[in-house]
């Protein structure tokens, strides 16, 4: 072993025992050991301090824009350190917003409030609701909360009346229903016998404003009449009705259009009381009334609903009969040749088709070239235009003597 070798004991160097200097020695052999054989310390740098955030929601106050109030993690900006002014994302502050757990979808009826849209088709009738979302409901008084677009029936009940919505047909200035009419008052007869909770109703003709006021009363009461007859005929109980004629008193439409006149001329079925209950509806109109046609006293209860059902069977029965037994509609009339064209119309041939006896439509100036307007004390019965100097025959270019003696005007007033 060489000279000065150092053992970790430090028991002897050189064969000779140490004892003078065996202090020093030992501690410096104690901290060499230490040195070689010891566990080693590792320092560790002191970590830097964290950014302050003062609200403590983990977005440093240096980029916090709210560092008084916690980030919420909601939209717009999950991350600015402020709470939400718009909780669902949709662009509607929270404020305004309706619906601040829904989005907003932009689709009438309000693109604004924050909600997605409950009635897309906009009809008024929301959510489940609407059987037709996407299609707005047809408001007509049939099914008008399903949401639906639809057509009525040809007869449908509603609260205070039997509408129908075709018109009941008549022979022109007569009380003499229209063979073409049988059907819709077999389905009137049909709708009013399954509703045995109808127990009365009122039979109302109406007219339009052409003749005298005695005249259209009496032609319309007959009417009304006419049609409580039909509907005994098909199995209903005449208890049921009374048939009442208000004249032209009662429009439904303004104006001498031909469209209003046709809407004024019709016959209603107003439902005066249900189950032993009256519904209130107005009989009649206020000008009828002023006129002396005010309505007849509601009569005491003559059928109940137990005594409709009981006999609905039966009536059905005496219903189904009548319509086999009729006999088929005549078939539509064949359409004009080329020689004719349509009565009346001034585009057609001067043969015409077969002139109307009574002057065409009243007051219609493409009536019968022969008659002029029904009750126009200038039309000529006799032809050429009325107070036309050239008269003489209907089409006559070369005219001839004019007729002195104007037509005699139409005391029926035209067509009804």
């Amino acid at each position: 072993m060489a000279k000065g070798a150092h053992f970790c004991d430090g028991s002897r160097v050189n064969g000779t025992p140490i004892r003078t200097t065996f202090a020093r020695a030992l501690a410096a052999s104690a901290l060499l050991a230490l040195a070689a054989c010891g566990p080693r310390t590792t320092i560790v740098a002191k970590a830097p301090a964290p950014p302050a955030d003062a609200d403590g929601d983990g977005v440093p106050d240096a980029e916090d824009k709210c560092p008084a109030e916690k980030e919420d993690g909601l939209p717009p900006d999950p991350n600015d350190g402020c709470k939400t002014t718009d909780a669902d994302g949709d662009g509607v502050p929270d404020a305004s917003d309706k619906c601040p757990g829904e989005k907003e979808d932009g689709a009438p009826p309000d693109a604004g409030d924050g909600c997605p849209n409950q009635d897309p088709d906009g009809d008024g009738i929301t959510g489940q609701n609407d059987k037709c979302p996407n299609e707005p409901e047809t408001k007509n008084d049939f099914e008008d909360d399903d949401g639906c677009p639809d057509k009525p029936p040809r007869v449908q009940v509603t609260r205070t009346e039997v509408k129908i919505n075709e018109k009941i047909l008549f022979a022109f200035d007569k009380a003499t229903i229209d063979a073409k009419s049988n059907d819709l008052l077999d389905n009137i007869a049909e709708v009013i016998l399954k509703n045995p909770q109808i127990e009365f109703l009122e039979v109302a003709g109406h007219a339009d404003h052409i003749g005298t006021d005695v005249y259209n009363v009496s032609l319309t009461r007959q009417r009304a009449q006419a049609v409580h007859a039909a509907l005994v005929k098909r199995g209903l109980d005449g208890r049921r009705m009374r048939a009442v004629g208000y004249g032209r008193h009662c429009p439904r439409a303004s104006g001498d259009s031909d469209e209003a006149r046709e809407k004024n001329r019709r016959v209603e079925f107003k439902i005066v009381r249900v189950d032993g209950v009256e519904t209130g509806v107005q009989l009649g109109c206020e000008e009828a009334s002023s006129k002396g046609l005010r309505p007849a006293p509601i009569p005491a209860v003559v059928t109940t609903r137990e005594q409709n059902e009981s006999s609905q069977g039966a009536a059905l029965e005496k219903l189904a009969a009548y319509r086999a037994s009729r006999p088929p509609p005549p078939p539509e009339a064949a359409k004009p040749d080329d020689k004719g064209g349509k009565p009346g119309d001034p585009k057609g041939d001067q043969k015409g088709g077969k002139p109307d006896a009574k002057g065409g439509k009243g007051g219609d100036q493409k009536g019968d070239q022969k008659g002029g307007k029904p009750g126009d004390p200038k039309g000529d019965q006799k032809g050429g235009k009325p107070g036309d100097p050239k008269g003489g025959k209907p089409g006559d270019p070369k005219g001839g003597k004019p007729d002195a003696k104007p037509g005699k005007p139409d005391a029926k007033g035209g067509k009804k």
